[in-house]
């Protein structure tokens, strides 16, 4: 990777730790190794041109804290052994103490089978603060991918949905956990099923700035559709959901229908995808696009056949009844005269994918990825 370069006036050191903070909290391990490495290097030009009675040893223990923090546990235990505690600060002499202490800890053998072994006992407990701040503490002991799933799932459960969504951007650089990263895709619909609305609607918003993914954004459709639907929603707030969801719709595009089988599960992804593109076809043909509409049907019937030759059946039946009441009162199709699904049409529509974000979860947790 290319390091960003420091800011003129700005302590090297300082400014790389900082970036190396700022981007493993958004789950790229590699370029926060690379950024503490880079402050170690820093640290160490300044160390080897400082006099050795002045800051050369406060400046090694600061070193070899930059190398720890990279992952690179032995340097920095040689680093840190090699500090003489009278010639640091009195506040900083019990701080060494634990840091060779810590150095020697992970060192050891054995010490990453370790905390895979505490993670592995989070998952069952739903433990996820305690799984959090295991991957904090220890963030080169699982594969970065692997890692930015759990920590992805953990951050979801604890309702830190913006900071989940960063992690499945990471996350889905692995094939094999796409199935689990885009089925995150589905949670706000169980939110809003538990009425939590404000939290499905940031959420969503949130993954499709993080990961556009068309599978997503035809979610982010489906999250919308279901907001037309709230009870109480105003009649302005209504007018921009349904823009809401022919713009993630038509992000979406076509090449959405592929995502069951490039994620080898057309039976989960297939049925929750007929729904969402069903969904799509009501509001299509409530905003005068049926040819839009029957395409998207049509795109269902490759999905779900059944269920989408029944959600048709239906759909055609309102279209022509309005036609009719229309012809009645030989006038133009009440705007208010719209189409409707019914209930049984996306109802635990979700419950296949669950079943499949479930599997894919418990899979990554037990394998826990590999070393870094």
């Amino acid at each position: 990777m290319t390091l960003d370069p420091v800011p003129a006036g700005t302590d090297r050191p300082t400014y790389y730790s900082s970036k190396a903070a700022a981007v493993l909290g958004l789950g790229e391990v590699a370029d926060a190794r690379a950024y503490h490495r880079a402050a170690a290097a820093a640290l160490m030009a300044e160390m080897a041109a400082t006099h050795p009675d002045k800051r050369r040893h406060p400046l090694r223990f600061q070193t070899a804290t930059q190398f720890f923090k990279a992952g690179d546990y032995e340097k920095a235990k040689r680093l840190a052994a090699a500090v003489e505690p009278a010639r640091l600060p009195s506040a900083l002499r019990s701080v060494l103490a634990n840091f060779r202490e810590d150095c020697a800890t992970r060192t050891r053998p054995g010490y990453a089978d370790g905390i895979r072994k505490a993670l592995l006992h989070c998952y069952p407990l739903s433990a996820w603060q305690r799984a959090l701040d295991l991957l904090a503490a220890h963030p080169y002991v699982i594969e970065p991918t692997s890692m930015a799933y759990m920590r992805g799932v953990a951050l979801e459960h604890l309702g830190r949905y913006r900071s989940a969504a960063r992690c499945h951007a990471v996350a889905l650089r692995n094939p094999q956990l796409a199935p689990g990263v885009l089925s995150s895709a589905t949670v706000p619909d169980r939110l809003i099923s538990a009425g939590r609305w404000e939290d499905a609607e940031g959420y969503m918003r949130a993954l499709v700035d993080a990961v556009p993914h068309p599978f997503v954004l035809a979610s982010a459709s489906f999250v919308f559709y279901r907001c037309i639907r709230r009870p109480g929603v105003t009649r302005e707030a209504r007018g921009a959901y349904v823009q809401a969801q022919i713009d993630a719709m038509v992000r979406a595009g076509a090449a959405v229908v592929e995502t069951p089988s490039q994620v080898g599960d057309r039976n989960a992804f297939g049925q929750f995808l007929a729904v969402v593109l069903v969904a799509a076809a009501e509001t299509f043909l409530n905003v005068g696009r049926p040819d839009d509409a029957w395409r998207l049907l049509a795109d269902a019937h490759t999905l779900d056949p059944a269920f989408a030759a029944k959600a048709e059946v239906e759909l055609r039946r309102q279209v022509a009844e309005r036609a009719r009441r229309a012809a009645e009162r030989n006038t133009a199709a009440d705007q208010d005269d719209e189409v409707k699904l019914p209930d049984w049409a996306i109802a635990n529509r979700a419950d296949p994918m669950d079943r499949r974000r479930a599997h894919t979860t418990e899979t990554t947790w037990q394998n826990l990825g590999t070393a870094a």
